[in-house]
């Protein structure tokens, strides 16, 4: 094996082994604690067949996500640490994923690139929104990185037709694109719709402009739409949305919040936005600029598909920031794509003396930040494991409003904490009452004042002081 390649698995091994790391320090939240049960019930799922049954009764009661919800529910069936493990075999597969789909080859030389799984992971660590939440909490690490897994994997022929136009599958390939559409399109509601949307719109072109496809370029376009279709009829979906409207939801006031949300990530993705405009002013320069559809289509394709999957989330009525993360993945396969075109002509696109110095800066922000992040994760560990103990307390002292002390260590982007607020109606608190069958109440003594500063932007965090004598962050 070329020591190009020795470099890269060595890199790998040692994310894989930096991610495991956090994924196994950080505790269990919220939807954690609910999807460990049987829907309907306040029974932990134990089996395979309870994990079915419990999605089956989620699609019919409260939402569609029947895939991402059935991969959190298997994974919350293990033990911490093989759980922590996939963790980091997921987030390095998704470095692997988007270096495959940036070159637009299955070639380990072409692909297993140093420089490109380090500036993939370094443009995910700096510009991915709620990092801590979609890479090592487990049932948003499902709904979002896990399912990016799924749609890239799912692209992956449509990424190798788009370079060389000659993908000729069998009849039995097109069938497991139907039935992996499926699943692709089953996922979520926001790059269900993208997916679909510009899928659709190419394949019009390839049938009435090129006047030619292939089969399972039909079927894989019928299995996306029908699986987008099983997630937004879901009657689960109803049911939430009347209680939103129950609850006095107004879209045009959403609207204003929405647009703000969009924006922001827009600046989250700052450095991927810097290094596209530096490259496509390299590739000018150069007299390039023609290549770029000859050699990165595939890439773009996606880019307006991950666009579209955050552009559509103005009209929804819920935008969490973290559906923005296809949207970050897949412009970030475009800055590989362009990176790798101007390295496949033999250019010397940035001084070295700049990308020596540009590497270290960023190791260093790297190294400070993962220590706070494992400091912070550490203390949140031992944190739980004191709530735990006070819960268990309460009930065999026979109390039905529990009330429990904060944490030492608040969420920042790094750490996602979706702990119980002092408010015993919040989601959290009424997840936690169900999952230890409390009979009356659960809160914690006090929450801390809000700040105007986003959690997008806070890298750091305080450890060991009560939260309730720090400022908390808007996110």
């Amino acid at each position: 094996m070329p020591a190009k390649n020795l470099s890269s698995l060595a890199f790998l091994l040692l994310v894989f082994v930096l991610i495991s790391l956090i994924a196994y320090l950080v505790p269990i939240f919220a939807n954690d604690y609910r999807y460990m049960l049987i829907e309907g019930t306040n029974l932990r799922a134990q089996t395979i067949s309870d994990v079915f049954l419990s999605q089956y009764r989620h699609y019919f009661e409260w939402g569609g996500r029947t895939v991402n919800h059935i991969i959190a529910m298997l994974l919350l069936l293990l033990d911490k640490l093989p759980r922590a493990l996939i963790q980091g075999l997921a987030f390095v597969s998704l470095l692997v994923l988007m270096s495959i789909h940036a070159t637009g080859s299955f070639k380990a030389k072409d692909f297993l690139k140093f420089t490109h799984l380090f500036l993939a992971c370094a443009l995910l660590w700096l510009c991915l929104r709620y990092f801590g939440e979609v890479i090592f909490s487990t049932v948003s690490s499902a709904n979002y990185l896990y399912s990016t897994l799924i749609l890239l994997l799912f692209l992956l022929p449509w990424r190798f037709y788009l370079a060389n136009e000659s993908a000729k599958k069998s009849l039995v390939f097109a069938l497991l694109m139907f039935f992996f559409g499926i699943i692709a399109g089953w996922t979520n509601e926001n790059t269900g719709f993208a997916l679909n949307f510009i899928l659709g719109l190419y394949f019009l072109y390839l049938l009435f402009i090129k006047r030619t496809f292939i089969l399972w370029q039909f079927t894989s376009l019928v299995g996306s739409s029908v699986g987008f279709l099983l997630l937004v009829l879901s009657p689960g979906n109803k049911a939430r949305m009347q209680f939103m409207e129950d609850n006095g939801f107004d879209y045009f006031a959403h609207l204003g919040i929405a647009l703000e949300i969009f924006c922001l990530t827009l600046l989250c993705f700052h450095a991927i936005f810097l290094c596209l405009i530096f490259l496509s002013y390299k590739l000018k320069r150069l007299d390039l600029l023609d290549l770029i559809d000859q050699r990165c289509k595939g890439a773009f394709l996606f880019a307006t598909m991950g666009l579209s999957s955050l552009v559509i989330m103005i009209f929804s009525p819920n935008f969490p920031a973290r559906t923005s993360t296809f949207c970050c993945v897949s412009l970030i396969i475009v800055v590989l794509a362009l990176k790798d075109l101007l390295e496949e002509k033999e250019v010397v696109y940035l001084n070295p003396k700049v990308s020596f110095a540009l590497t270290l800066l960023f190791t260093f922000f790297f190294a400070l930040t993962y220590t706070n992040t494992f400091m912070a994760a550490r203390q949140a560990r031992e944190d739980q494991i004191v709530r735990d103990l006070e819960i268990k307390t309460a009930l065999e002292q026979g109390q039905k409003d529990i009330v429990v002390t904060p944490f030492h260590v608040q969420t920042f982007k790094y750490l996602y904490l979706a702990d119980i607020r002092s408010n015993p109606n919040y989601f959290s608190n009424l997840i936690l009452k169900r999952f230890y069958g409390i009979e009356g109440s659960i809160k914690r003594s006090c929450d801390p004042k809000t700040a105007w500063f986003n959690n997008d932007f806070r890298y750091t965090t305080k450890v060991g002081e009560e939260i309730c004598n720090l400022r908390s962050f808007h996110g």
